[in-house]
């Protein structure tokens, strides 16, 4: 990879504290998100303060030579032998380390053996649950890599076109970096989003999970890209599907359901009773890690704009670090409780604000709210029309702004 490729400073500020430190860093993201060039940014960032680059250890376990070692035995045998007997701190780098049957037994290992500061990669949530959880609780810090924001989409190209013509591009096609750094070609983009929903869906879903309806997992999964934003439960994706002649059981489901959340591919936002505080066991929302997948299942951005907003604005609170609700009041519903360090914040999202009904709902849901924390509401309004104390902001202008950094 060349070094030279858009640095994710974003990400990097926040390694970079833990440099050389013994915790061992965990970067988890959906494939194709951008983990790879966050590892060769840290690589070049050792380099540059002076660590000698015989000194660090970076491989792929999907490349032809990370697939000489399927076991973890063998990664251990062979880190053994490059880090010799010249006893100081030396770097190990491994991507998609979940490749490697026995992984968390061979960190453990070398982490217990050997002077070494650690960074893994891996396209699983569940990576930190196992036994290197069990066996390192307390020695390891994980962060969540993004597809590209908004943000990091107009440094790449925002001197190529002006601001919401490239704001229509992300809308339409989303962020995952090989659709960006190939600068939103119209040749290309259907063909590389399909060929990167299939690795998601059959290797990172299916192989993964031993699920061999392929074809009942696309379906749900359609469903629920065609309803991001939307309320939902199983009950009502398996009456769907039952409507469409492709009958799925209530469990299957869900653990298709679970298998794509463990893919990060879909993030799963429960709902929570604002007057009581807790956490509603009945229905969730969904939405996409990048919104661009929709394009996969021949679903235009440009028609569910709404959704698509949502889900934007839905992917850029939790790139700055918030955990995320949908908040259910007395008679209304607001589509974002954000909390953050013991602050909480409040968003509605619209396309437009075009009428007077709309103005109301979106306005009146948080009017409801009698607490003081910030209340937003986020369209794609040029004129400011904020009123009684809450935060109208142009959806562009909001993404634009810099955020807290994720974790």
């Amino acid at each position: 990879m060349k070094s030279n490729i858009y640095r994710r400073d974003l990400y990097l500020s926040r390694i970079r504290p833990f440099i050389g430190h013994e915790q061992i860093k965990v970067l988890t993201g959906l494939r194709r998100c951008g983990k790879t060039m966050v590892l060769h940014m840290i690589k070049d960032e050792l380099i540059s303060s002076g660590i000698d680059e015989s000194d660090i250890f970076l491989i792929d376990m999907e490349s032809n030579m990370g697939r000489e070692y399927r076991t973890g035995e063998e990664l251990y045998d062979h880190i053994k032998e490059w880090y010799g007997s010249d006893i100081h701190l030396k770097y190990i780098l491994l991507d998609e380390i979940q490749q490697v049957e026995g992984w968390e037994r061979c960190i453990r290992s070398l982490k217990s053996d050997f002077d070494i500061d650690i960074y893994l990669t891996g396209s699983s949530s569940k990576m930190l649950s196992g036994e290197l959880a069990t066996h390192l609780a307390g020695r390891y810090v994980e962060f969540r890599i993004h597809p590209f924001s908004f943000t990091e989409v107009s440094d790449i190209l925002g001197n190529k076109t002006d601001i919401n013509s490239l704001f229509m591009n992300y809308l339409r096609y989303g962020g995952m970096p090989l659709i960006v750094m190939n600068e939103y070609n119209l040749l290309m983009n259907s063909a590389v989003m399909d060929g990167m929903y299939d690795s998601v869906v059959i290797r990172d879903i299916c192989e993964r999970n031993g699920i061999k309806n392929s074809i009942g997992l696309r379906n749900v999964l359609r469903y629920i890209m065609s309803e991001i934003g939307h309320n939902m439960s199983s009950t009502n994706i398996a009456n769907y599907l039952k409507s469409q002649k492709n009958s799925i059981s209530h469990d299957t489901i869900l653990d298709y359901l679970t298998a794509a959340e463990d893919a990060m591919f879909i993030n799963r936002v429960n709902r929570q009773d604002l007057r009581g505080k807790e956490i509603l066991k009945t229905d969730y929302k969904f939405y996409l890690e990048d919104h661009g997948f929709r394009l996969s299942s021949g679903m235009d951005n440009t028609v569910s704009v709404d959704q698509v907003l949502e889900n934007i604005v839905f992917n850029e609170l939790k790139r700055r670090g918030y955990s995320v609700t949908v908040g259910k009041g007395r008679n209304s519903e607001i589509d974002f409780v954000a909390d953050i360090g013991g602050k909480r914040e409040y968003y509605q999202v619209s396309y437009l604000l075009a009428s007077e009904d709309t103005v109301e709902r979106e306005f009146g849901a948080l009017q409801s709210i009698k607490d003081n924390h910030p209340k937003f509401v986020l369209s794609m309004d040029s004129v400011d029309m904020g009123k009684d104390g809450i935060i109208h902001k142009n959806i562009v202008d909001w993404l634009l702004e810099s955020g807290s950094c994720p974790m």
